[in-house]
């Protein structure tokens, strides 16, 4: 296997995870030292994997967000209601 370059983005239940440095969650404007941090974090910021067309998985103040998952010229996928950014998995 070879190396992978510095700046690694992976998906995790529909959102974005950076590698650039730390592990960095855009979506929620979050750093982490070891990416099982940051998954351990969108598991309980998040309800389930987030597809096109269907219910944003974001929990908001203890409260999942009621908007809907949208495709956007730029190329992404944008939630309607908390503007939340997810990418294709």
């Amino acid at each position: 296997m070879a190396n992978a370059p510095e700046d690694e983005a992976r998906v995790y239940k529909g959102v974005e995870i950076v590698k650039d440095g730390s592990w960095k969650v855009p979506a929620f404007d979050r750093e982490f030292a070891t990416l099982e941090k940051a998954r351990e974090f969108i598991s309980a910021r998040t309800k389930s994997a987030t597809k096109p067309g269907q219910r944003c998985g974001r929990v908001v103040s203890g409260t999942q967000c009621k908007g809907m998952v949208k495709h956007r010229k730029s190329g992404i996928y944008a939630c309607s209601h908390c503007k939340a950014k997810y990418r294709e998995a």
